[in-house]
């Protein structure tokens, strides 16, 4: 199970609950990634795991994490902030934590398996053509 965050060890950014799932699991392997990492590092990052957790409590713009990690094909497990509650489809990319529980989060770890998931085909709409199209719309000729 992954996490990643470039803020470090914040709160806000989920590590309290992060630090609690690592305590609460002593039989699944964690990996995480604080600070900022070089893009090259990522994929290899991403990768290494069943799925990567967005426990962000900040509303986020975007989670441009939750990006990366289905581009590689991994799930994503997140609370609704930024980008995640257009794009995590329970069941079918990763789950939704709507109520911000890390006893869900712990429910949802134990349902991934990183085999039944197309992530990737969920976020090709997403592609340079259809982001400029989008804008445009979004601001008018």
């Amino acid at each position: 199970v992954l996490f990643t965050n470039a803020w470090g060890e914040k709160e806000i950014k989920g590590f309290k609950h992060w630090n609690w799932l690592k305590k609460n699991n002593p039989d699944i392997n964690f990996k995480e990634l604080l600070g900022n990492k070089s893009l090259e590092y990522m994929p290899d990052f991403y990768n290494s795991g069943n799925c990567l957790l967005f426990l962000s409590l900040w509303p986020e713009t975007c989670g441009l994490v939750i990006l990366e990690a289905l581009a590689c094909d991994i799930p994503v497990i997140s609370y609704p902030v930024g980008i995640a509650r257009e794009i995590i489809k329970n069941g079918e990319n990763g789950y939704l934590i709507d109520d911000y529980n890390i006893k869900s989060v712990n429910e949802s770890i134990h349902l991934i398996n990183k085999n039944k998931y197309n992530c990737r085909d969920s976020i090709k709409e997403l592609n340079i053509e259809n982001t400029c199209v989008k804008y445009i719309e979004f601001l008018g000729e």
